[in-house]
């Protein structure tokens, strides 16, 4: 993956046809930057999200994120931030 795509661009590439919480972990990917235990902010995840209404499907949900930490793709290192955990490319083949 190209992680110096723009944000649109990689979500576009990455998240076609995919649900609420996968495309939730591709967000967080890029925000990551690919890497692992990185923290992401929640606010930081909302606000990017909805700069990209159209790509993502619509407005960001919460839910979504408990549902990436039910499948495993992400971990909540502290409060309202987000991190992806290792097998998160996981999320881009469940369809």
């Amino acid at each position: 993956m190209d992680f110096s795509l723009p944000e649109r661009a990689f979500i576009k590439r990455h998240a076609k046809g995919l649900k609420g919480p996968q495309k939730l972990t591709v967000l967080v990917a890029r925000l990551a930057n690919g890497k692992t235990g990185e923290a992401v902010s929640f606010k930081a995840i909302e606000k990017a999200w909805n700069r990209m209404t159209e790509p993502m499907g619509g407005k960001f949900n919460a839910a979504y994120t408990t549902r990436a930490k039910e499948r495993g793709w992400l971990s909540s290192p502290k409060t309202a931030f987000y991190a992806l955990r290792s097998g998160w490319e996981e999320a881009l083949g469940e369809k």
